[in-house]
């Protein structure tokens, strides 16, 4: 036991000693004092630094009296050439084979060398450019980024942007200042900040609900010429639920303030109100009561089913588009001629307002209204703007369609005549099935009229779209008429239809109080549904004269 006691307290002996040297190893560790030579910069107060240290901070210095320079790293000479940057995650924080009398020093380097990087917006790179501070930039020595084409616009640039100040390098040169550039491209995309430019076209960037405004930088609306947009919907029509429209007079616009002075517009009425209301034409704008001018001011309401816009191609595709579940897109013209202004829907005029026109709510049409800067407006974020372009409307021009199984030479389809000169010798369209051509016929104000050779006309007309009439002699013929069961609720009839000729049904929408199902009835008991692609008079009651189809 005595032999076992002894061991033990020589184990407990030796473990105590190796406990000491371990302490002794420890407390051993060389401490390194790090003096930094800010070389110029702010002083900075010394570091300490072991070898075990996990981590090590490296201050940053202040340029102190080397204003224009930027801290460029710590190094281990003064030459700044050996960097104390670690070559791997493996290396020491710091090199102490460099410490003198436990003191290892660092030198700061400097660098007024500042970089331009640029952003193209289109995925075009440049590469980046390097000045000194002070530098004279001539702003003609920076890459020009290509023009670009999207959603039918060719944008090209402007000038460049400091994005950190926002401002427009616009000058013939700059002086480099101490900081980093970093440029963003700015292009002529036609229209003012609160509107994006995007493959389907110009869209609102704004909240729904919120009044966007931009001018359109390219063109003019001057007397004699005629304004066209073309407006795609949303799938979904009830998205369109905000009203947006054009300007097409405006004496000026405030690209600060985003909002146009005297100006004259008009909105597609959306589904804001109700879904019968989509499609009808509002126009707003500056107008006189009693001596005095208010601006955006209500001037006149169309309804999509009031006189003017009833039964028209345009009320028929608006009704056709509701039911379709597809986007649709309409090309809203607007034409000026002196004091007057005619707009449009896929190249048929329906309204025009003037000056000292009576105005919605009383007053009168501004005679302030004679600018001619256009722009858009929306409050939708749904809907886009696309193709807009200005052409001389300082005549008439016919626009001929021979119409299916019939031929038209290419110079025959149009033809332009100076207003009050008569349209002359008229071309005449062969028929495949040998039909007889009868006339040239055109429509104005839900009207139909046959082309003569010496009419003509004068600048309340501009585009006249004309339809072959054809005649099958051989033909059974029939006068077809449209009973919505309303007397105040009317459309044309069809004249002289037989089979074989292009047929149309009016759209039925939402008229006063009563909602239409959308068809059209063979039958008074609403059991046989007629179709216009495939129209069948054996199915329906033929009057007494043999000719007249009710439906």
């Amino acid at each position: 036991m005595k032999k076992w006691g002894k061991v033990t307290i020589l184990l407990l002996v030796l473990c105590v000693a190796a406990v000491c040297v371990g302490l002794f190893s420890a407390c051993a560790e060389t401490t390194y004092t790090v003096v930094y030579n800010t070389m110029g910069g702010d002083e900075l107060p010394d570091g300490t630094y072991r070898e075990s240290d996990e981590s090590f901070y490296l201050p940053t210095p202040r340029p102190g009296d080397k204003y224009g320079y930027k801290f460029a790293g710590w190094y281990y000479d003064e030459a700044c050439t050996e960097s104390v940057e670690r070559e791997s995650a493996d290396a020491p924080l710091l090199d102490v084979s460099r410490a003198q009398d436990g003191v290892i020093t660092l030198y700061a380097a400097w660098s007024d060398l500042y970089t331009i990087s640029f952003d193209s917006r289109t995925g075009e790179v440049f590469d980046s450019l390097q000045y000194h501070y002070m530098d004279m930039v001539q702003t003609s020595s920076l890459p020009v980024p290509q023009s670009f084409e999207r959603g039918g616009v060719t944008c090209t640039f402007l000038y460049w942007v400091d994005v950190a100040s926002g401002n427009a390098l616009t000058g013939e040169s700059f002086r480099m200042d101490s900081t980093d550039m970093f440029l963003q491209a700015q292009y002529d995309t036609g229209v003012d900040d609160q509107f994006d430019l995007t493959d389907s076209g110009y869209v609102s960037n704004l909240q729904s609900g919120q009044v966007a405004n931009t001018v359109w930088t390219r063109d003019t609306l001057e007397d004699g010429e005629a304004l066209s947009v073309s407006v795609t919907f949303p799938a979904n029509y009830s998205a369109y639920n905000q009203d947006s429209g054009i300007v097409f007079s405006a004496e000026s616009y405030s690209a600060g303030g985003n909002s146009f002075t005297n100006a004259i517009f008009f909105y597609i009425s959306s589904t804001v109100d109700n879904d019968a209301s989509l499609g009808g034409l509002q126009f707003w704008g500056t107008k006189t009561v009693d001596g005095v001018d208010t601006e955006a001011a209500e001037l006149a309401r169309y309804g999509i089913d009031g006189a003017e816009l009833r039964g028209t191609a345009y009320a028929e595709k608006i009704a056709a588009y509701k039911a379709g579940g597809e986007e649709a897109t309409f090309v809203y013209t607007v034409r000026r001629s002196g004091n007057r202004w005619y707009v449009g829907v896929d190249g048929v005029e329906y309204v025009s307002i003037a000056i000292g026109d009576a105005a919605a709510g009383g007053g009168t049409v501004s005679a302030a209204l004679t600018g001619s800067v256009v722009g858009l407006r929306a409050k939708c974020t749904d809907i886009y703007y696309s193709d807009l372009k200005i052409e001389s409307a300082d005549n008439i021009r016919l626009l001929f369609d021979a119409g299916e199984n019939a031929s038209l030479s290419e110079t025959d389809s149009e033809r332009t005549v100076d207003y009050g000169n008569e349209v002359g010798e008229l071309p005449v369209p062969v028929h495949a099935e040998g039909w007889t051509f009868v006339g040239w016929q055109y429509t104005v104000n839900g009207e139909t009229f046959l082309l003569e050779e010496t009419d003509s006309f004068d600048s309340e007309s501009w585009k006249i779209h004309l339809t072959a009439v054809w005649d099958d002699p051989g033909a059974a013929h029939y006068d077809i008429v449209f009973d919505t069961g309303l007397e105040t609720y009317t459309f044309a009839p069809v004249t002289d239809w037989f089979a074989g000729k292009a047929l149309s049904f009016p759209a039925l929408g939402t008229y006063t109080f009563h909602t239409f199902d959308g068809n059209w009835y063979y039958d008074a008991g609403f059991t046989k549904v007629a179709e216009a692609g495939s129209f069948d008079p054996a199915q329906a009651t033929v009057a007494a004269d043999g000719k007249t189809i009710t439906l």
